[in-house]
């Protein structure tokens, strides 16, 4: 079996993350986990939501080459181990990477012909007032400053993606998640079908 690397790029609040969850359960792919400089959000698990580490540790991995990408959001560190890759690309395992716009540019400039082959990526986005709600009304809320940020950081996000070449770009709506993940599962196992007619 050829290993597939679907990556999940989009804003803030777009449910990126909810979208990965979603399809790594109905399509039984293997969940990537990103390293991360934050702290633990409440409720998150060391390992299973991220790898979180200090900022020492993750310069300190970042210039060993450890990482296949890396991004910094909001003087935070994150990004995607060599390793967790390789490994799912020798044992032929389908992988779900959830990543910032920054991380699959640096994933694009990747010259391994395993990843350019195994690479299908979706871009997830939503209407601007949406993002904003969403991210007001999550746990713990949003501070002013830290909002309107994010909300510019959005912005130039969206905008780079229209130059970028993704496979897929979905209008995550509110109430159309079950639709969404439908949609996204079908789309996926076709391209699965193609990749091995093609090789």
């Amino acid at each position: 079996m050829n290993p597939f690397l679907l990556v999940i790029v989009g804003p803030f609040a777009a449910g990126k993350t909810t979208i990965a969850n979603g399809l790594t359960q109905s399509l039984k792919f293997k969940k990537s986990v990103t390293m991360t400089t934050r702290s633990p959000r409440p409720g998150e698990v060391d390992g299973v939501d991220y790898f979180f580490t200090t900022r020492e540790k993750f310069v300190e991995l970042e210039k060993s080459g450890e990482f296949i990408e890396t991004a910094t959001i909001n003087e935070h560190f994150y990004g995607t181990r060599l390793a967790t890759i390789n490994d799912a690309l020798k044992k032929g395992d389908h992988l779900i990477l959830t990543i910032d716009i920054q991380g699959y540019e640096s994933l694009l400039r990747s010259e391994d012909d395993r990843i350019k082959q195994a690479l299908r990526s979706i871009f997830v986005t939503a209407p601007l007032e949406d993002l904003v709600a969403r991210a007001i009304n999550r746990p713990g809320g949003m501070a002013d400053e830290e909002l309107g940020r994010r909300t510019r950081r959005s912005l130039s996000e969206i905008k780079r993606a229209r130059k970028l070449n993704f496979n897929k770009t979905l209008q995550n709506l509110d109430g159309e998640f079950d639709d969404n993940i439908a949609l996204l599962t079908h789309l996926v196992q076709r391209w699965l079908i193609d990749m091995e007619t093609v090789r």
